[in-house]
């Protein structure tokens, strides 16, 4: 590999050999012309013993190896390859580890294909854009409430639930988190990180049973979701997620409604364009982005098994998000797409100028006879390339001018196949921002600026914009949309450890302080509750939890759950579907607990009292696995029922209803006394319907004379 500060040979040299491999359909006359380019031959008058090496393995191992020596890597791969007595072996493994990115990278020329966009990203980086583009703030409807436009979002997007899978990309290692296994010294997934007291990835299956309870309450039609999941062979996270999905039983859902498949690692690369190893044949490996997703499901014919399923649609959304599914936003993404028709979607919100965070943009790009007018995403590192400043909109705003790109997406399943016959890796980017090591041409091990080639999955949408002769397209008349909410109901990651001293942006506890903020928001502003303000995650003086299926909307927990107050340090959690509470005064902890969300709990006029939670140890309250003095709980097994009207409860109390039985709980003379009988049929029920404003509204229905709501 040639260095200096033009790359311009080596791409020339590099696009030779992909052109050459692109042309012969045999393997053996592929290795052949590998084998005997003018570089490989070079390396080889050296090497004599290593070339005779390569040529005892099979064919398929022969051509990634001799593609090595023809790009002018086989100092970088092969030096102190005789470090081994026997090095056929580790060969053998280089072969097998870049299997994956000849195969995937195919289309544009496999892992010489990768080496010349590489080389290219990195002459780009030297020189200014030679596209004449304009950037522009895309404007989209706020999912703001009560806004009939909004309403009527959200009703298509419940009508359109049959029709939508789910996308998540779930490959993330949780080292930036300290997430490590028993011995401390393997990465575990982000899926396994416990926050308010379920796994990420638990929490994500969560919000979609709550979209298809909802469907079902309305409709009185079951509803399956398919869930496809993008894992990587990296640190055993393809192992892991595999185990959470074991662990609890598929959640209770068809295994055959899972379609799993790895993402591949690609080489790390030095900015001089060598690949980074870590050790005598030991390549530096890392995923490659989540923009190959799309040519996976080709290739793992995971589209052609949702086609079979009869879904055309999909919801898109990342691990480390856990507040992408509150309230409305992924059923106002879905019926926005639905609706109009649309071909690819973003949920978006503010952007803070300064963060490694991309930006959705109307880009506009003048072409000899018109403008090609397209919605996308603008990943961060490539503003300075664009010409875009990093700064904020204004002097009294945190805020960029653009805003964020949060991988909350929608996508038609159609359009993305027929986007990728042209762009099979989108938004391709280098950024060099760590640090690799390389060997040199004399075997000498450097260290210097590396990166890796990515690709990132929104970018598809670069194929999605609508030329015209006569000017810019309105955005209205894009196949892509964007739709806005505010920030804190959007994004608040979980990608790092907290350091004290340092802020809490991106990590843990700062996504749990956002979300309880977030629920105090709603229980004060919808539900009518008097709550103290949040006063940080080392001890917070409340915590605020519920299962979505509550919801999902929440305009239908407000409905459920109506005025109250919550003394200082108060902590209520509410994992139950069907509710009624009414009058709530909570001085300590309270949970409802529904595990199977068919149990019922009606509650008016209540008050408990207990000594709550234990503060006094140093606790991780975001994890949800917290120690309590006294606490109220309700067990609901099955269709467990449980009723109190006007009752006081006091100090540490458990109620365990059976499955199929109703518990009543009265106050008689300042004690409690507890029923218990068999339940022939629901004494009370929801109804749930939409209202002449789209709205979905519940009816309380019981039999007479039996409850006052």
């Amino acid at each position: 590999m040639k260095t200096g500060s033009s790359f311009s040979k080596s791409i020339e040299e590099t696009e030779a050999i992909v052109k050459a491999l692109k042309a012969e359909d045999s393997l053996s006359e592929r290795v052949r012309h590998l084998k005997n380019h003018p570089v490989s031959s070079a390396f080889f008058k050296a090497q004599t013993t290593l070339k005779a090496l390569f040529s005892k393995l099979p064919l398929d191992e022969q051509e990634i190896l001799f593609t090595l020596t023809a790009l002018g890597q086989g100092e970088a791969v092969f030096s102190d390859w005789n470090h081994f007595s026997d090095p056929l072996p580790e060969l053998r493994e280089v072969a097998t580890a870049l299997m994956p990115l000849k195969k995937h990278y195919h289309i544009i020329g496999g892992i010489a294909g990768y080496q010349l966009e590489t080389l290219k990203l990195l002459e780009n980086k030297k020189s200014a854009p030679q596209k004449k583009l304009r950037f522009t703030s895309p404007s989209g409807l706020k999912l703001e409430d009560k806004n009939p436009e909004v309403q009527k979002l959200v009703k298509a997007g419940i009508e359109s639930l049959p029709d939508f899978a789910v996308l998540y990309p779930v490959g993330g290692a949780g080292d930036r988190l300290d997430l490590y296994d028993e011995t401390g010294k393997t990465p575990l997934p982000q899926a396994k990180l416990k926050f308010h007291g379920v796994p990420l990835l638990e929490g994500m299956i969560q919000d979609l049973i709550a979209r298809e309870h909802l469907y079902f309450n309305l409709f009185k039609k079951e509803l399956l979701t398919p869930v496809v999941m993008m894992t990587s062979p990296e640190k055993k996270n393809r192992h892991h997620i595999e185990a959470i999905l074991e662990e609890n039983k598929w959640f209770h859902r068809p295994k055959e409604l899972f379609f799993l498949f790895d993402q591949p690692l690609v080489p790390m690369m030095s900015d001089q364009g060598k690949i980074a190893t870590k050790g005598p044949l030991t390549l530096n490996l890392k995923p490659g982005g989540h923009g190959i997703i799309w040519e996976l499901m080709e290739t793992y014919g995971a589209f052609t098994w949702l086609e079979n399923l009869k879904k055309d649609k999909l919801l898109i959304r990342q691990i480390n998000n856990p507040i992408a599914g509150i309230d409305k936003n992924l059923l106002a993404l879905a019926g926005k797409g639905s609706l109009e028709n649309k071909a690819f979607g973003f949920l978006s919100c503010e952007r803070i100028a300064g963060t490694s965070e991309g930006m959705n943009a109307i880009v506009e790009e003048v072409k000899e006879d018109g403008i090609l007018t397209t919605l996308t995403n603008i990943e961060y590192t490539e503003f300075a390339a664009q010409g875009l400043k990093d700064e904020p909109e204004s002097d009294e705003s945190p805020y960029s001018a653009f805003p964020a790109n949060t991988n909350i997406l929608f996508a038609k399943i159609p359009e993305i196949r027929k986007a990728l016959k042209s762009l099979p890796l989108p938004g391709l980017i280098i950024n060099l921002k760590g640090q690799v090591t390389c060997y040199d041409s004399k075997g000498k091990r450097e260290s210097s600026k590396g990166g890796r080639l990515e690709t990132t999955m929104q970018n598809i949408a670069d194929e999605m914009g609508t030329f015209s002769k006569k000017g810019p397209i309105p955005i209205e008349k894009l196949k892509t949309f964007i739709l806005y909410n505010d920030r804190d109901k959007t994004i608040s990651v979980t990608k790092k450890k907290w350091v004290p001293g340092n802020s809490v942006e991106e990590t843990p506890q700062g996504a749990f302080e956002d979300r309880q903020k977030l629920f105090r928001k709603l229980f004060v502003d919808h539900l009518d509750y008097q709550i103290p303000k949040l006063n940080g995650h080392h001890s917070p003086n409340f915590i605020l939890d519920f299962h979505p299926a509550l919801g999902p909307l929440w305009d239908i927990i407000a409905q459920k759950v109506q005025s109250g107050t919550l003394a200082q340090g108060s902590d209520l959690i509410l994992n139950v579907e069907k509710l009624y509470l009414k009058n709530l005064k909570l001085d300590g902890a309270f949970h409802i607990k529904s595990p199977s969300l068919r149990g019922s709990v009606f509650l008016k006029n209540i008050t408990v009292k207990n000594r709550g939670m234990d503060k006094e140890p140093p606790q991780d309250f975001w994890k949800g696995d917290l120690i309590y003095k006294e606490k109220l709980e309700i067990i609901l097994h099955g269709t467990g029922e449980f009723i109190a009207d006007g009752v006081q409860f006091d100090g540490p109390l458990t109620f365990e209803v059976p499955d199929g039985h109703r518990m009543i709980v009265k106050s008689d003379k300042g004690k409690l006394k507890s029923s218990l009988e068999k339940v022939l049929k629901p004494l009370w029920e929801w109804d749930y319907n939409f209202n002449s404003k789209a709205s979905c509204a519940l009816t309380f229905k019981c039999e007479s004379g039996t409850l006052s709501p």
